[in-house]
């Protein structure tokens, strides 16, 4: 009885998501959020989540999104579309973006982000963002990561990392009795995080994720980087006495996010 449970149990969580219905996609051009804060999903497939790892994060995400209305832009691959399993199916944009990128400007000082690759596809996501406002007004901005809403590859978990041996151990059971050819199970940024679990070595491996700033962001701006809601590091220090602030948030969750 319990092995029949087990079995029913271990089947129902990899049914319980939802398939969004076919749709018509957008079009860059056809992108207009005039709101401060935009929210961005890249890629949330099985293709690339095949453990539904940031599914709960995701429903969270975009769940605070749609309650506090914060426009939403989804990015899609060649990936099959019932392999995207976001729970609300209805953002205000749905792209195509084969590799992360926007193909628009982003006029929001306020961007949430959720999705992946981290390094990857998730990483032109970033760089698109910030060579939007490299080029426009200079104001104070935020770049949110919602991390148990992020899949990544752990490419840049590093060899001689003090946690790579937790790391691979991980990924060992994760990948465990899988075939070959199978999709490959990713981690979650926050997963990392908690593998990682020194402030110091964590606020080193979320460095390595960003874009370098010294050639994509004016000189002048003052770039914090945040842990949930505790300044843990500065990126760029221009050392102005008026100087705009682009701050950088690495939250836990969409559930620890106040809005002002």
């Amino acid at each position: 009885m319990k092995r029949f449970l087990f079995v029913v149990l271990a089947l129902c969580s990899g049914l319980a998501h939802a398939y969004c219905p076919p749709r018509a996609l957008s079009t860059a051009d056809e992108v207009r959020v005039d709101q401060d804060s935009l929210f961005i999903v890249t890629h949330a497939s099985t293709k690339y989540d095949a453990r539904l790892a940031t599914k709960l994060g995701l429903d969270l995400a975009t769940g605070f999104a749609r309650s506090h209305g914060i426009p939403m832009v989804y990015l899609q691959d060649d990936a099959i579309e019932a392999n995207y399993f976001t729970e609300e199916c209805t953002p205000e944009y749905w792209l195509y973006s084969a590799s992360g990128e926007l193909g628009f400007e982003v006029q929001s000082s306020n961007v949430f982000l959720a999705g992946g690759h981290l390094e990857q596809c998730l990483f032109t996501t970033v760089g698109d963002v910030i060579a939007s406002w490299a080029g426009q007004e200079e104001r104070d901005l935020s770049l949110t990561f919602l991390m148990d809403a992020i899949y990544s590859s752990g490419e840049l978990v590093r060899d001689s990392d003090e946690y790579f041996a937790d790391y691979s151990t991980f990924m060992r059971i994760l990948n465990h009795g899988r075939m070959e050819d199978g999709p490959w199970p990713k981690i979650t940024l926050l997963e990392t995080a908690g593998l990682i679990n020194q402030q110091k070595n964590l606020v080193d491996y979320l460095k390595r994720t960003l874009p370098d700033f010294e050639i994509s962001l004016p000189r002048d701006y003052r770039i914090e980087l945040y842990l949930n809601d505790d300044e843990v590091a500065v990126l760029q220090d221009p050392a102005l006495w008026s100087t705009p602030v682009l701050q950088i948030r690495f939250m836990d969750s969409a559930s620890r996010v106040y809005l002002n």
